[in-house]
């Protein structure tokens, strides 16, 4: 499976205007793999937005992955499901055709790998404003974290186009992203940037 080294996390309050308009500027500027987050939202208007989320992928041929909903994710026919780290805890899990964890710790990477993990998502990398309680792993934590694991590893937070080369060169296949796109004065430039350094 080739996943892109950009994964897009959708943050709805930061997506202004629109959240339609804001996903398509990204995905027409080149944006293939998109998480659908939005935990808040009730079942009816996740439901909607899923449904919004998976058309414009098809149209754009790109990845979506489903946050935390499996049984949406398969009524939808969406095939990409992204697990908290919390379902770790769980007895059995469903199958996915792409299928990743959001991990905080080297143990619990190597958990979500044996669960049969297609990529992890490791974080936070570096200081962000939405989590200020959150104090940053750094590149070293997700050396060791690249370093254990055998299936792509995102780092998360924090990340910009002038950090997530150092990702790269810590071992990370790429990065999952929010602010540094929606809150961009241009959506389009910003994933056009993040693309260049990455690829």
């Amino acid at each position: 499976m080739n996943l892109s080294p950009l994964m897009l996390v959708t943050s709805r309050h930061q997506m202004k205007p629109s959240f339609e308009r804001c996903l398509e500027t990204a995905l027409l500027s080149g944006a293939t793999l998109i998480q659908l987050r939005e935990k808040d939202l009730d079942q009816t208007l996740f439901t909607f937005m899923a449904q919004m989320c998976r058309k414009l992928c098809v149209n754009y041929r790109a990845e979506l992955l489903i946050n935390g909903r499996p049984k949406m994710a398969q009524r939808l026919a969406i095939g990409g499901l992204h697990f908290p780290e919390s379902a770790l805890e769980e007895d059995t899990l469903p199958e996915f055709s792409l299928m990743g964890f959001s991990v905080h710790s080297l143990e619990n990477a190597k958990r979500a790998e044996a669960l049969g993990a297609n990529y992890l998502v490791y974080g936070s990398l570096f200081s962000t404003a939405s989590h200020s309680e959150i104090a940053p792993v750094g590149l070293d934590e997700l050396r060791k974290v690249t370093q254990a694991v055998s299936c792509p590893v995102y780092a998360i937070g924090g990340i910009s186009a002038a950090n997530a080369k150092s990702c790269q060169e810590a071992g990370a296949y790429g990065v999952a992203v929010m602010s540094a796109v929606w809150q961009a004065p241009d959506i389009g430039e910003a994933v056009r940037d993040l693309l260049e350094v990455l690829l």
